[in-house]
């Protein structure tokens, strides 16, 4: 293949679904602790498009051997967001562990890396800061660290607060609230 280059395109819609997803993401990860992990988001970013491209141009072998330019289909496209869904999940995981060793201690076990995910995912769609602070201490969140998370959700439009409640606005990778 190596003879022959290949110019993979992907549509709108797939940019689209691609850029929302990893903004998505994004935003959760930096609500969950600062924006440190970002990089994290990006290069799964460009990993989710290499493997989506590198499906894609494997279809080559198939009948097309003389085309030089394909369109990404959907079901590469999702395939692609679907493993590096896997990937993402674990390299946040790894990073619970990683500051430890970068730092020449003894590295932490692996801990979730989404905690207020956890909470929030198991409240309704509007709800007051006494169901997020009973969420919070279901899951071992201290209330000191609720509110450090409760600005980072209000400046990350993940939640607003209108009228004394709280609503969810972003969704997550997921697609659920």
């Amino acid at each position: 293949m190596s003879g022959s280059p290949t110019e993979v395109c992907f549509t709108p819609g797939q940019w689209e679904e691609h850029t929302q997803r990893f903004s998505n993401v994004l935003q959760e990860v930096v609500s969950e602790d600062d924006d440190s992990h970002g990089a994290i988001v990006f290069r799964h970013g460009l990993i989710a498009a290499r493997i989506a491209m590198v499906l894609t141009a494997l279809r080559k072998c198939e009948p097309m051997w003389n085309v030089q330019q394909c369109r990404c289909t959907d079901e590469d496209f999702h395939t692609a967001m679907d493993m590096v869904k896997v990937l993402l999940e674990h390299s946040l995981l790894l990073s619970t562990t990683v500051s430890a060793v970068e730092s020449g201690k003894e590295p932490k076990p692996m801990k979730k890396f989404y905690r207020i995910r956890s909470v929030l995912a198991k409240l309704p769609e509007s709800f007051t800061y006494t169901q997020l602070k009973e969420g919070a201490v279901e899951h071992g969140i201290p209330s000191s660290s609720l509110k450090r998370y409760l600005v980072r959700l209000l400046e990350m439009q993940i939640i607003e607060k209108e009228d004394g409640m709280y609503h969810k606005l972003c969704k997550s990778w997921s697609g659920n609230s």
